[in-house]
């Protein structure tokens, strides 16, 4: 059992602390440089990258309760627009600033899903 945990568990763990990390310096980045959040701190960003990861994994687990004669590209632009949203309200929400700073704040995210769709779009036809 202890050499599951050694082998298996903690890598997983260290994976998922280092990108959470690295997400928390891309939100802190341009929530400090873009969107001039003058709340914004680096741990207060790790804690909404946090928050923001739970949100995508209940997402996740949506999909697990998503009917199968459904398209599967429907369920990426459901996806796509409700973590959008959700990253933008509970930004404004966590920080309290407007919501042209937490659209600033997720704007290099936001640029990224849309070149993402287009090219799912795009192979699909």
């Amino acid at each position: 059992m202890t050499r599951i945990i050694l082998f298996y568990l903690i890598p997983w763990v260290l994976v998922g602390v280092a990108l959470s990390t690295i997400g928390a310096l891309i939100i802190w980045g341009c929530a400090k440089g873009i969107a001039q959040i003058k709340r914004a701190t680096f741990l207060s960003s790790w804690g909404l990258c946090g928050i923001l990861i739970s949100v995508q994994l209940a997402c996740l687990a949506v999909w697990g309760l998503w009917p199968s004669n459904v398209d599967t590209l429907f369920f990426i632009l459901f996806w796509a627009v409700y973590s959008t949203m959700s990253a933008l309200y509970i930004t404004k929400i966590y920080w309290k600033c407007t919501f042209r700073q937490s659209f600033m704040t997720h704007m290099n995210q936001i640029i990224l899903l849309i070149l993402i769709l287009v090219f799912l779009f795009v192979e699909r036809v």
